[in-house]
C-alpha cells in the first residue's frame, strides 16, 4: 500500500514505494473537520461504506486505512493481498 497525503492538489506526504506505480489502483479518501460534531471525518466515493470519524486527523486517517483494506476486498473492488494506493486529500 502506498499512502499519499495531499493538501488541495499539492502532495504533503508520501509513504511507501512501488517501482511500477502505473499498475497500482489509487483510491482518494477525503478528510475534513466537522465543527458540529467536533470530529475529523474520512470518506471516499470509490470505497463503498468508508465513513470514518476520529478525534484527530491522524486517528481518522489510520482508521480509514484499516477499513479501506477490508472494504475494498469485501466489495470485490481489489482482490485480497493486492497492492493499492490510498490518497488522503484534506478538505477545508
Amino acid at each position: 500500500m502506498n499512502l499519499v497525503l495531499k493538501q488541495g492538489s499539492r502532495p504533503v506526504q508520501q509513504m511507501g514505494y512501488f517501482p511500477n506505480n502505473r499498475q497500482i489502483p489509487t483510491f482518494p479518501i477525503y478528510v475534513h473537520y466537522d465543527r458540529e460534531g467536533s470530529v475529523w471525518c474520512a470518506s471516499s466515493d470509490e470505497i463503498p461504506g468508508l465513513n470514518i470519524e476520529g478525534e484527530t486527523r491522524e486517528d481518522a486517517e489510520n482508521e480509514a486505512v484499516e477499513w479501506a483494506t477490508d472494504l475494498l476486498a469485501d466489495n470485490h473492488i481489489v482482490p485480497p493481498y493486492t497492492k493499492f494506493r490510498l490518497t488522503f486529500i484534506r478538505e477545508s
